[in-house]
């Protein structure tokens, strides 16, 4: 597999000639904004869980059914945004993979 896979990629390395040294950079720096992205996204979704959180145990104490459940809600929505967030803040970590990932899809 791994000489299947060398062999590929020279041929796009053929293919592009010059442009792909550049399209790895390119693709690096987009494994950096994806990571940004990701953090962003990550923080935000926390804050809006803690801040919905609080809100939920104020509503919780007294006793507002409908609001709880709508905080509740909002709460584990952005919490499974952060979750998203955090899963593409790798990428600022490890840039290459990410563009390691895009080369691999294009050669599927």
């Amino acid at each position: 597999m791994q000489e299947e896979l060398l062999k590929r990629l020279d041929a796009l390395a053929a293919k592009l000639g010059v442009a792909a040294e550049h399209l790895w950079d390119v693709l690096v720096r987009q494994g950096q904004i994806e990571g940004m992205r990701g953090v962003v996204l990550a923080v935000v979704g926390f804050v809006v869980m803690l801040i919905a959180g609080r809100k939920a145990a104020r509503a919780f104490r007294e006793n507002r059914d409908d609001a709880t459940m709508g905080w509740v809600i909002l709460c584990f929505l952005s919490g499974g945004a952060a979750l998203v967030g955090q899963a593409d803040a790798w990428y600022l970590l490890n840039p290459e993979y990410f563009a390691l990932r895009q080369l691999l899809e294009l050669l599927k």
